[in-house]
């Protein structure tokens, strides 16, 4: 009998697939699950413990609140409603109160208390035969997120290469790509105070403020083939803002300005804000012309003290002072500080003009806390400055400065 190769194949490999199927069977399977690197362990032994979040607006938040506790006269309890989220979305929080009650909470001191909104507690404790007693508001927190636009811009772009290489009869098709997309997203959140004796909305005291979350995404690839088999190798990154986060973002920032509108403190300042609100301005300079002579001329040297005019001479006594006197009376070294921060920073203002002054010292000085500003010579040099490190101009350096 002639026995052909083929069978004798055939044969062997049947034989080691019953072979294999027996090790199955058995449990004798091998592992073929990659293992983890020691980096990536300690990346998961690093990620399982807890830490403190702090937000970009953490320190404006206590400023602020500092500011109100040490110049309010009066005090507030302050309440959030129930802040939601109407607008749907399912990348969004639904409810945004205890957002809003640890903005407000940094403020809490002896002329702000915050009284949170839960009245579920207020009737179980009651019935239960709690004896607690509820503090009453005098002022409400309302609002919500009133709009979210998913992907409302977005582009992509991607190139390719594709190449068929031939040499003595062998043939290479190599691949290369590369491609890169980008989303917009858009969250609205609206806020007013309202006055709890009345449910009535504060006028003036409400904000409108929008946050946009990126999404990016870029992948990379690489193939070849030679004689039918090939390889290939992809690479891809995404990165995407938290929509939690931005949100949270969205809060402070608007709980500053709200507050900001309320008690007419020029929150701007904290906000990098460009100009001054001029709801506020026009409240402050009301309630400045309304103050005797000596109140207003302590207000003017208060805020004389934040910018960085360093010495004057004393035309009376000729000596040099550092600092400018805070005892509401219009000296020859007052008037000479006025003189002195007319020529840096408000050349067309007369120094007999009070209340310009003053408006001047309010929409261009640092809030209280802050950084003062920086005079006009002290810009220029900057200015100058970015323009030969980076080779830039004066107008495209101005923004970098405005955002420091």
């Amino acid at each position: 009998m002639r026995i052909n190769k083929r069978m004798v194949t055939g044969k062997k490999n049947l034989a080691l697939l019953v072979a294999l199927s027996l090790l199955l069977l058995n449990g004798c399977v091998p592992d073929l699950s990659p293992s983890l690197s020691e980096a990536e362990k300690r990346t998961f032994e690093d990620n399982k413990y807890p830490f403190a979040q702090s937000t970009i607006y953490a320190n404006a938040l206590e400023q602020m609140g500092t500011v109100i506790n040490e110049t309010v006269s009066y005090r507030k309890i302050i309440q959030p409603m129930n802040i939601g989220n109407t607008a749907g979305g399912s990348e969004l929080p639904y409810n945004l109160t205890n957002m809003v009650i640890n903005s407000v909470s940094e403020f809490a001191g002896p002329r702000i208390v915050v009284v949170p909104y839960d009245p579920n507690y207020i009737i179980n404790d009651a019935q239960t035969g709690g004896k607690g007693t509820r503090v009453l508001p005098d002022l409400l927190i309302g609002g919500s997120i009133t709009e979210f636009d998913k992907d409302i811009e977005g582009n992509s772009s991607s190139v390719n290469l594709d190449m068929l290489i031939s040499h003595q009869g062998t043939e290479a098709d190599i691949g290369l790509g590369a491609g890169k997309s980008k989303k917009l997203s858009r969250v609205v959140l609206d806020l007013y105070l309202l006055d709890y004796a009345t449910h009535a909305v504060i006028p003036g005291v409400n904000v409108s403020n929008t946050v946009h979350v990126l999404e990016l995404d870029k992948d990379h690839d690489f193939g070849f083939a030679i004689w039918g088999s090939g390889m290939g190798i992809e690479g891809r990154i995404e990165r995407k803002q938290g929509f939690h986060k931005a949100v949270r973002n969205l809060v402070e920032y608007s709980i500053l300005q709200l507050f900001g509108k309320y008690y007419d403190l020029p929150y701007w300042r904290l906000l990098s804000m460009e100009q001054a609100d001029r709801d506020v301005m026009r409240s402050l300079n009301k309630t400045f012309l309304l103050k005797t002579r000596t109140q207003q001329i302590y207000d003017i040297q208060k805020w004389l003290a934040r910018y960085n005019l360093s010495s004057v001479v004393n035309p009376i006594d000729g000596k040099k002072y550092y600092q400018v006197p805070k005892d509401g009376v219009l000296s020859p070294l007052t008037q000479t500080y006025i003189e002195k921060y007319i020529e840096y920073y408000a050349p067309s203002i007369e120094s007999s003009n009070l209340p310009g002054i003053y408006s001047s010292l309010v929409e261009n000085g640092a809030f209280p806390g802050t950084n003062p500003v920086r005079s006009p010579a002290d810009v220029a040099a900057a200015h100058k400055a970015l323009s030969d490190k980076m080779g830039k101009s004066k107008e495209s350096t101005n923004l970098i400065l405005m955002r420091q």
